[in-house]
Parts: C-alpha cells; sequence; structure tokens
C-alpha cells in the first residue's frame, strides 16, 4: 500500500526499470544458447575417407535382405554436386542437411529433402558414370526413391494428379499400393548400423509401419 501517487508511481518504475533488465538478460542467454547449439556439428568417424564420413549422431546405415544403404553415398553426391562449376542437381541441399544440429535435426523438411528423387537419380548417375562406384550406391539410390514415393502416397490428397503417386490409394492405383506394401515389409525387417557395426531397430521403423499399415 502506497501513502501518496508519488511513492506509487516510483515503485512502479522500479518495477518497469526490474523487468526490462530481466528481458534483456533472458535474450541474451538465449541468443548464446542458440549461438552455441548452431555451432555444434556431428561427431564424424574420421578412419574413414574423405568422401565416406559418416555422421553417426545424425545419420547411418541401414541393411535388410542384405542390402546395405549407406548416407556415405548421399555425403559424396553432395560434395560432387556441391563442387560442380555447372549446373546443380541438387539445390535443396546444403551444409546444414549433411551436418545438422540438434534444432535441425528435428526439421522434417530437411529429411524429406535428403530422400528425395532428386538424390536419387544423382546416385544412380554417378554410379553409372563412375563418379560413385561403390557396392552400396545402387542400393541407397533405390531405397530413397522408394521412401519418396511412400512419402508422395501418404500426402496424396486428390484422386488423380499427374505425378504418378501423388494421388489416392485405389483398385485403379495399384502401383500406389505395390510401393506401400514394399515399404511395409522393408520396415518389418530392416536395422540399424552403428559405428562399431552392431545393428538394431530404432521404433521410427516399426512407427512407419504403423502408419502404413493404418
Amino acid at each position: 500500500m502506497y501513502f501518496n501517487k508519488k511513492e506509487e508511481q516510483k515503485a512502479t518504475k522500479e518495477q518497469n526499470k526490474e523487468f526490462r533488465k530481466r528481458a534483456r538478460e533472458e535474450r541474451k542467454a538465449g541468443k548464446e544458447l542458440k549461438e552455441k547449439v548452431g555451432k555444434r556439428t556431428c561427431k564424424t568417424n574420421v578412419n574413414l575417407q574423405n568422401d565416406e564420413r559418416v555422421d553417426w549422431n545424425c545419420y547411418a546405415d541401414f541393411i535388410y535382405d542384405n542390402k546395405k544403404v549407406s548416407f556415405g553415398d548421399v555425403r559424396a553426391m553432395y560434395s560432387i554436386d556441391k563442387a560442380s562449376k555447372t549446373g546443380k542437381a541438387l539445390p535443396k541441399l546444403s551444409d546444414k542437411h549433411m551436418n545438422p544440429n540438434n534444432f535441425q535435426k528435428m526439421n522434417v523438411q530437411l529429411v524429406v529433402q535428403v530422400l528425395s528423387r532428386s538424390v536419387s537419380a544423382s546416385i544412380r548417375t554417378a554410379k553409372e558414370t563412375g563418379e560413385r562406384n561403390t557396392a552400396t550406391a545402387y542400393n541407397t539410390a533405390n531405397f530413397i526413391e522408394l521412401i519418396n514415393d511412400t512419402f508422395d502416397i501418404l500426402n496424396s490428397r486428390v484422386l488423380n494428379s499427374k505425378r504418378k503417386y501423388c494421388k489416392a490409394l485405389s483398385v485403379a492405383n495399384l502401383d500406389g499400393m505395390q510401393i506401400m506394401q514394399s515399404t511395409c515389409n522393408i520396415m518389418k525387417i530392416i536395422k540399424k548400423i552403428d559405428r562399431n557395426g552392431r545393428t538394431r531397430r530404432p521404433p521410427y521403423f516399426e512407427g512407419l509401419q504403423m502408419i502404413i499399415s493404418g
């Protein structure tokens, strides 16, 4: 309780001053945290060749039906495309796709841009031209294309579309049903290979399988 208006105004002024001080401190702390997180990069396996280095905290290799899918193929393709002085085959990919920070790892858009038809086609072309001559190149390209088509089907909103898989599942869209069945079968058996060569099944494989199965 204030005895006069002057004291009340003085107290209000002090409170506002304290609030502004706290706000400045919070903004400063938030900025420092953002800069700190932004500078983080995933640990890299330095025992591999430059184009084979995999950010094990962000991505890893997968295996199913004795077929190995390697993110090293994606990284190598990005490096080739980045060094190109002519046209770009992967204009949407950037360094944040290869080395995402903790916030970017949760960005679905970045994942979808990596698992795209353009990335799949680029890896397949690099394999055929000899720029990326690895045993996993075709497996990686096929897997990425399959996941891209699966995303298109799951995101379909119309019955008819110019894009092959961007239309609703129906009796007339048997190709889409086959894609979904193939993806579901792979999700049942696919495993992740960690940096020590051990395999395990993270929950997201079963999650995608449940989404497809309905």
